[in-house]
C-alpha cells in the first residue's frame, strides 16, 4: 500500500538547484531540519518496541506536532541484507521534522508528555522505553537540495535508500556535483519511473569529526524495483544530451574525489505522522 509522505513536500519553497560550492546556502525562512534518532532492540522485540513507539509515544508525537513543536514524524526499519554495513548497530529510526531550529530544542521538554498522558509517572515512562529499545545516538540535519516532480501534492515512497557522504578532505565541489550533474541524473530517474524523489541532507550536529559523513542523500523509492535500477552511462547520456561521452564520464570520475561513501542503508517506513492540511 501506498504511504503519502510529507517530508519533502515541505521542502518545494526551497531553491531545488543552488550553484556551485561546498558551503551550504545560508540560513532562511524555509530551512528544514531533520532529526534522526537511531534505535537497537538489542535486549528487546519488535512487538515490545512497537507497543511503546506506537502504543505509547505515537500520542506524545501528535501532541507535539498539534502544538507546532514538529511537522512531521516517522518511524523506519532498517531492510536487512541491503546494506554495505553488515552489522548495523541500530534496527529502528525515528525521524522528526522541524521547520525553525528552535523548536529542536523545544522538543526536550516535557509538556507534550503531560498533555497527552495527564498524571503520567515521567520516571516510569523512561523506564519503559529504555527496556524496549536501547537509544543510540541522534544526528540533526538541514535539507540543502531537493529533486522532485511534485508541486503542490505530496509524494509517495515506501523506501528511502539513505546514502552517508563525506566530502571534508575531498575537492570542494560536491555541492556542484550534487545540484548540477546529479540533479539532472536524478531528474532522468523520475522521468524513467525509476526514483519518486531526492534530497540531499547537511549535517549539523553533532559538528567537527565525531561522525564519518557530514553529508547525507536520500533517494525515495515506490518499490523495490526501482531501488535495484542502475545509474549509468546510458541514463547520464539522456540526462545530459548537450554532454559528450568523455563529458560524462570525467564527471563520474570527479564524484569520488568530491566525496567518499561511508555506508548506504535502505529503511522502510513503519508509521507516520504529519501536521494537519490547512
Amino acid at each position: 500500500m501506498k504511504i503519502f509522505l510529507i517530508l519533502c513536500v515541505i521542502l518545494f519553497t526551497c531553491a531545488c538547484t543552488q550553484a556551485g560550492a561546498e558551503s551550504p546556502p545560508a540560513e532562511d525562512n524555509n530551512t528544514v531540519y531533520v532529526k534522526m534518532d537511531y534505535m537497537s532492540l538489542i535486549n528487546s522485540t519488535p512487538r515490545e518496541y512497537f507497543e511503546l513507539e506506537l502504543g505509547i509515544w505515537r500520542r506524545i508525537h501528535e501532541e507535539r506536532i498539534r502544538q507546532g513543536v514538529t511537522t512531521a514524524w516517522y518511524l523506519y526499519s532498517v531492510v536487512p541484507g541491503d546494506n554495505t554495513v553488515p552489522d548495523l548497530p541500530y534496527d529502528y529510526i525515528t525521524v522528526s521534522v522541524y521547520d525553525d531550529y528552535d523548536m529542536v530544542f523545544d522538543d526536550l521538554s516535557t509538556e507534550a508528555i503531560r498533555i497527552a498522558y495527564p498524571g503520567i509517572d515521567l520516571e516510569d515512562l523512561y523506564a519503559k522505553s529504555d527496556e524496549a529499545r536501547v537509544f543510540v545516538r541522534s544526528d540533526l540535519w538541514k535539507i540543502v537540495d531537493v529533486v522532485s516532480p511534485y508541486t503542490d501534492s505530496k509524494p509517495v515512497s515506501e523506501y528511502i535508500s539513505v546514502n552517508f557522504f563525506d566530502s571534508r578532505d575531498h575537492s570542494g565541489e560536491y555541492m556542484e556535483l550534487e545540484t548540477g550533474f546529479w540533479a539532472g541524473n536524478h531528474q532522468e530517474r523520475i522521468r524513467r519511473g525509476n526514483l519518486n524523489s531526492e534530497a540531499v541532507f547537511l549535517l549539523v550536529n553533532p559538528k567537527g569529526t565525531e561522525r564519518n559523513y557530514n553529508y547525507a542523500t536520500i533517494d525515495y523509492y515506490d518499490n523495490l524495483t526501482q531501488v535495484r535500477q542502475p545509474v549509468d552511462l546510458d541514463l547520464a547520456k539522456s540526462a545530459h544530451p548537450d554532454l559528450t561521452d568523455d563529458e560524462i564520464q570525467d564527471f563520474f570520475d570527479r564524484t569520488p574525489r568530491a566525496r567518499s561513501v561511508f555506508k548506504s542503508e535502505l529503511w522502510r517506513l513503519v508509521d507516520y505522522i504529519e501536521s494537519p492540511k490547512e
